[in-house]
């Protein structure tokens, strides 16, 4: 990432965004159980935070760096084929 700490910048953005947009949605979709719904949302994100470093630790070799962006490029494809059938799903 160039040795520098500008990356970080855009990085801690997009976070904020993601865990601000997905705390303010809470209240419209679990009005009645919002505390149960914040502990599930924190726990999927702590989860994640869990996992995702041993398996690329496990993957990313120096020969074979680039396997960890398809780990990464795997998840968000998971996530945006989910977001897309819950979609359609509760239409």
């Amino acid at each position: 990432m160039g040795g520098t700490w500008l990356w970080q910048i855009p990085l801690a953005l997009g976070l904020g965004g993601m865990m601000g947009s997905s705390f303010g949605l809470l209240p419209e979709v679990a009005p009645r159980a919002l505390g149960k719904a914040s502990g599930i949302v924190g726990g999927l994100g702590a989860t994640g935070g869990f996992i995702l470093p041993p398996l690329l630790g496990a993957l990313v070799t120096d020969a074979l760096p680039s396997r960890g962006l398809g780990v990464v490029t795997a998840l968000a494809l998971i996530t945006a084929v989910s977001g897309v059938w819950l979609m359609v799903r509760d239409r």
